[in-house]
């Protein structure tokens, strides 16, 4: 039985059980959303929890538990942002996360029947702006603030009521917190030396939710990291077994066409110990897979089931794509997709869209992406944060590479003292690696963007836990950092520049990470520039300077535009 149809069973299983409750009309609307929906990753048990949570601003007194009465509470759906305004300046200034926006505290609630069989049950998070304690009837089972741009999951399968009603509570904070990335602070600095990011945090459980239901033998979330070559494909997959036994696990990895037959598979047995875990490492052969390229963005599913005794009792789907990316200094050099080299014609994007601020929903996502691509781009640089995954899916559907940035921005040189701020950072970028490993649309990781020399010591640690999980000889991304002032010394794989195109004193492959776009910006503001580059602009200048490298310097990459859009600054 192929994956997909075991899982839809599974699901309408569920769906028998719980028209039972009545909450059965809500889930029921969950599952039929999640089968119907095309997903990029999916995994058994795994159901989108967006709908119907209840929802108020301020901090009452025992929100968290299940006792205490959510009736005034609004009733509102995920994606959401937490305290919307009219899109003007003095409601983006009080809200949002500027220097002078007050701290703002807000609950989620929302109460689900877990099955009775069921074994593991994990509550995941694409994105909470920007701190969160979670609760599971009543009891805290974890906090996150490695950053509002990171996703998590808590294990909650010891706090659930299986067969009846379980409260999960969600109590969230948006405030310029120094200690949470991208740090806060006034940017005029304090004594942390630090500066308030030049963007909107805005607030919220912004991205999606999911509820996932195991067996005690399990592929665990960021389980699963596939590499692939032009032609080749690896796949690493961690398998637990929670389960007071040994297990004897059998792993089999089937990569399949659009059509859905298989064009390769191998499949693996191992002796798993009870409370312990195995990491398998399967390579089917799959004979000339066409490559995944921006301008033939082919994409095949990669289909793992973990198995025991013979029965199924997990199963992954991720979509990847063959493609090699290479960069050099030499003669060509620069970027080469499947050894073609390329020319990356870029754009700098946020997440913000709209009167919706970040609460983008998926269709949104592949809606905008699909329309930057029309419009010649090829590279989105995610300034100055991570994204959420239907941006990532959607990007490798349409074949736009894409730069994924760390949380920050600009952060001065008084933030190495900042023990706390730096564990949450170490903590976000395996996140956030982890989170985009398998879409062969990133070629690259920022690791900064236009910090200060002097925390060279930080990116160091941040380009060993990146190239830790994600070994540049493994899946071909490089890092970067965003225009580093200062000594050269700190450049890692490739030398990102923004506002300028001359890398004389760099040996490495460069890339432009943020030139002007002032023909855009000045559509979006009216009359508050001229609508066209003069000769003379500093602009004009960098586009010149850029052809000329592009044409005469072989490790020039190419540039990414600042910016795709208006930016929503509180600098405005």
């Amino acid at each position: 039985m192929k994956c997909g149809s075991f899982f839809k069973i599974i699901l309408l299983e569920r769906v028998t059980m719980l028209f039972k409750s009545k909450r059965s009309v809500i889930f029921f609307s969950i599952i039929l959303f999640f089968i119907f929906q095309p997903q990029a990753r999916v995994s058994k048990g795994d159901a989108l929890f967006n709908l119907n949570w209840k929802f108020i601003q301020g901090n009452p007194a025992n929100a968290q538990n299940p006792t205490t009465s959510d009736a005034s509470w609004q009733i509102v759906s995920v994606p959401h942002s937490a305290s919307y305004d009219a899109p003007d300046t003095a409601g983006e200034l009080h809200f949002y996360g500027s220097p002078a926006a007050p701290n703002k505290d807000y609950w989620y609630r929302k109460s689900f029947i877990c099955p009775a069989n069921a074994q593991k049950v994990f509550i995941q998070f694409e994105g909470v702006m920007q701190s969160a304690t979670v609760f599971v009837n009543g009891t805290q089972v974890g906090t996150h603030y490695n950053s509002g741009y990171t996703g998590f999951f808590f294990d909650i399968s010891n706090n659930v009521t299986r067969g009846a009603s379980t409260l999960i509570a969600v109590h969230c904070n948006i405030n310029n917190d120094v200690n949470i990335p991208p740090g806060g602070g006034p940017e005029w600095a304090g004594s942390d030396g630090g500066a308030a990011p030049d963007y909107l945090l805005f607030s919220g459980m912004y991205r999606n939710v999911r509820l996932l239901f195991k067996d005690s033998v399990y592929v665990p979330l960021r389980g699963q990291r596939i590499t692939t070559t032009s032609s080749t494909i690896n796949a690493l997959t961690n398998v637990k077994n929670d389960a007071a036994a040994a297990k004897s696990v059998t792993a089999t990895v089937t990569v399949r066409g659009s059509d859905g037959t298989s064009i390769g598979t191998t499949t693996a047995t191992q002796s798993i110990p009870a409370n312990s875990s195995y990491a398998f490492t399967l390579a089917p052969t799959v004979s000339s897979p066409a490559p995944w390229s921006p301008t033939s963005p082919t994409l095949y599913s990669v289909e793992t089931m973990i198995s025991v005794g013979g029965t199924v009792v997990d199963s992954v789907v991720e979509k990847v794509g063959f493609r090699t990316y290479t960069w050099s200094a030499a003669t060509p050099g620069g970027l080469s997709v499947n050894g073609t080299r390329t020319e990356l014609k870029g754009v700098c994007m946020g997440q913000f869209m709209g009167w919706i601020e970040n609460a983008v929903p998926d269709s949104r996502f592949a809606k905008q992406v699909a329309m930057i691509k029309d419009m010649g781009i090829n590279s989105i640089r995610c300034s100055h944060y991570p994204r959420a995954e239907a941006f990532y899916r959607a990007c490798d559907s349409v074949g736009m590479m894409v730069l994924v940035e760390v949380p920050n921005w600009g952060v001065s040189g008084g933030f190495a003292n900042l023990t706390t701020f730096w564990n949450r950072m170490y903590s976000a970028d395996s996140e956030l690696v982890l989170d985009g490993f398998n879409h062969p649309s990133i070629w690259g990781w920022s690791l900064f963007n236009e910090p200060n020399e002097e925390l060279g010591t930080q990116f160091g640690n941040e380009n060993t836990i990146i190239h830790g999980i994600d070994p540049l000889s493994g899946s071909g991304r490089v890092t970067l950092v965003a225009n580093l002032s200062g000594s050269p010394k700190w450049v890692y794989d490739v030398c990102g520049e923004n506002y300028q195109t001359s890398a004389a004193n760099i040996t490495v492959p460069f890339v432009n990470t943020e030139d002007y776009g002032n023909w855009f910006r000045a559509f979006v503001r009216g009359d508050a520039m001229d609508l066209n580059v003069a000769a003379g602009s500093e602009a004009a200048a960098e586009v010149n300077q850029m052809k000329n490298d592009w044409s005469t310097t072989d490790k020039c990459a190419g540039a990414h535009f600042w910016c795709f859009m208006d930016y929503c600054s509180f600098r405005n």
